[in-house]
């Protein structure tokens, strides 16, 4: 089973925010595959661009579960 950050249970198709590589920065995306160690990434940043959108690197990244955050839903309370 693969937990976040915080030992939440990740699944394909979950919005998760993840720390770039290298960087210090936030990043968005959407879980497209669960291996072992890693979940690879769907970003939102190459979103609509032909050549990018799924180019591994570009528009797909890979992360360490340690390094992924679900987001969940806020109530709106």
């Amino acid at each position: 089973m693969a937990t976040d950050f915080w030992g939440q249970e990740l699944h394909i198709g979950d919005p998760v925010t993840y720390i770039e590589f290298k960087y210090r920065n936030l990043d968005h995306g959407v879980i497209v595959n669960l291996g072992d160690k890693k979940a690879t990434i769907q970003t939102d940043k190459f979103k609509g661009h032909p050549e990018l959108e799924t180019k591994m690197g570009f528009g797909r990244t890979c992360r360490e579960y340690r390094a992924i955050v679900k987001e969940v839903k806020s109530s709106g309370v």
